[in-house]
């Protein structure tokens, strides 16, 4: 018996750990695509839209990025998006104005002063 326990335990720790990805289009967490018309990331298991608010201004190259009056916003082909709701998650410096990573399951970017979670 003691024998069974020990390969079992032997087999739990060598067995490995599962990869979780999203699927359709398959990537790993914390990559970003341009997916029919929208920025999506992947936290690891689901796409996650990008799109919080319509800004109402016009613009013809999808897929661009851009910094625009401390909030990050993408063209859909034809609007602006805003990609983050207005709440500040802790200060960032002037220097990393307009930066974005991948943390936590969420992009989040600096608009000068605070970071702000990009998506929901």
């Amino acid at each position: 018996m003691r024998a069974g326990l020990l390969l079992a335990m032997g087999l739990f720790i060598v067995t490995p750990k599962g990869h979780a990805a999203c699927a359709s289009p398959t990537a790993d967490a914390g990559q970003m695509q341009y997916i029919s018309g929208v920025y999506k990331f992947c936290n690891g298991t689901t796409w996650i839209s990008m799109a919080v608010t319509n800004s109402g201004v016009a613009c013809s190259s999808a897929g661009e990025l851009r910094y625009q009056n401390s909030v990050m916003e993408y063209c859909n082909g034809s609007t602006w998006y805003k990609t983050a709701p207005t709440t500040n998650y802790g200060t960032c410096v002037v220097a990393d104005t307009g930066r974005f990573y991948y943390g936590d399951a969420y992009f989040w970017f600096c608009n000068g002063a605070n970071w702000r979670r990009m998506g929901p």
